[in-house]
């Protein structure tokens, strides 16, 4: 079994190393005079393959040139030459830890080449409350991190870039809702004022026009809305119960719908309730929209506790969605779909994610769909009364 356990040691892919305290220190000490004890008094008892590779180089195999050496052995001097050096700071956290850490960054330079990352693990070696030695573990992450430095800059240009069409689409939308109401207007006016005076094909051309350009501004608008759902973060208590009952009353279109549309007992949840009146007007609406018989519509909404979040279901009996397309509704504008309304869905998949949730559907094409979808329950539920 010692041969096992030798081997184990020996063949480790981690720099593994024992150190003894030869004049072993009261852990009653003040910390900086146990650090400095530490440093003047450890000394090193044995080391495996891997710790030599990683403090002299590949080709370094003999022991001798690290057994029995002070543990500053281990890095350059300047490493522990004041209570402010890296090496230093490293068994100050040793000490504050109360001798056990683990995954503990380090930023050193060893014996041979440049400064390098270590991610090391110690625990000490306690004896009647002084510490006589202690053992560790360390590997190199030096290209991990020059990796994770390299990624924070890709992510900063890439959040630079989305913020920048972010402001372009802001921006953009307003200079082209101006010209677009212009059109709005003049096509009523001229369809009020002088109607009588074009014929079949002109009237139909000026609804035309009008119809377009409230569709184009129904466009920008909703960009301009999910572009800015990440930055509605006030967070409050929504009751959906009275959201759900007011969205319905200020829908004028569903105003014909109103007595199809059932729910009872909703919860009051953590949220934005403005990004929640949305999420729940789309999924309405798309229930309303895509049902063959009007006078038969029926949507359902309901909801479940769970133990970390909410669960709302939203039940219609409309079209259907067909397995094939089932994966691609929450795609931005999938205008080739059976069941679409170009950004409505997308925009409601990001207000759920915004709220930590997730949201997906199950559907039977001439039977009806069901809309899941769960907000976290990022604080406690107030209790109705």
């Amino acid at each position: 079994m010692k041969d096992y356990y030798q081997t184990f040691f020996e063949q480790n892919i981690s720099a593994v190393f024992m150190c003894e305290v030869r004049e072993p220190v009261s852990l009653k000490l003040p910390t900086l005079q146990q650090v400095s004890m530490i440093l003047e008094h450890t000394y090193i008892n044995d080391v495996n393959l891997a710790t030599l590779k990683m403090l002299y180089g590949d080709e370094h195999t003999d022991k001798s040139v690290i057994i029995n050496q002070k543990v500053v052995a281990m890095a350059e001097p300047e490493e522990y030459e004041s209570e402010d050096s890296s090496g230093f700071q490293f068994y100050k956290k040793f000490v504050e830890s109360n001798y056990d850490i683990k995954d503990l960054e380090s930023n050193i330079t060893p014996p041979v080449g440049e400064s390098r990352w270590f991610l090391v693990s110690m625990k000490g070696i306690i004896e009647d409350g002084y510490l006589v030695g202690y053992w560790g573990s360390q590997r190199d992450i030096t290209e991990l991190k020059k990796l994770n430095e390299q990624l924070e800059i890709v992510n900063k240009e890439l959040n630079e870039k989305v913020e920048e069409i972010e402001n372009f689409t802001y921006l953009s939308s307003h200079n082209i809702q101006t010209p677009l109401h212009n059109l709005q207007n003049f096509s009523s006016l001229l369809m009020r004022k002088y109607g009588d005076k074009f014929d079949d094909l002109g009237n139909q051309s000026l609804k035309f026009i009008h119809d377009s350009t409230n569709k184009a501004s129904r466009i920008l608008n909703r960009l301009v809305f999910y572009f800015g759902i990440d930055n509605n973060k006030k967070f409050e208590q929504v009751d959906t119960q009275e959201m759900l009952g007011e969205i319905i009353r200020q829908q004028t279109e569903w105003k014909s719908h109103i007595n199809n549309i059932h729910f009872e007992n909703l919860p009051t949840i953590s949220g934005n309730k403005n990004n929640l009146a949305e999420l729940f007007s789309i999924l309405i609406e798309n229930a309303i929209v895509h049902n063959k018989e009007k006078k038969d519509l029926k949507i359902q909404v309901e909801s479940e506790e769970l133990e970390h979040e909410i669960r709302f279901t939203i039940i219609d009996n409309g079209i259907g969605i067909s397995p094939k397309n089932q994966s691609e509704i929450f795609r931005m504008y999938k205008s080739n779909l059976d069941y679409s309304r170009g950004m409505g869905l997308a925009i409601a998949k990001k207000i759920v994610n915004s709220h930590k949730g997730k949201i997906w559907l199950q559907s039977t094409l001439n039977q009806g769909t069901t809309f899941f979808f769960t907000i976290s329950k990022l604080k406690k539920i107030a209790d109705k009364n």
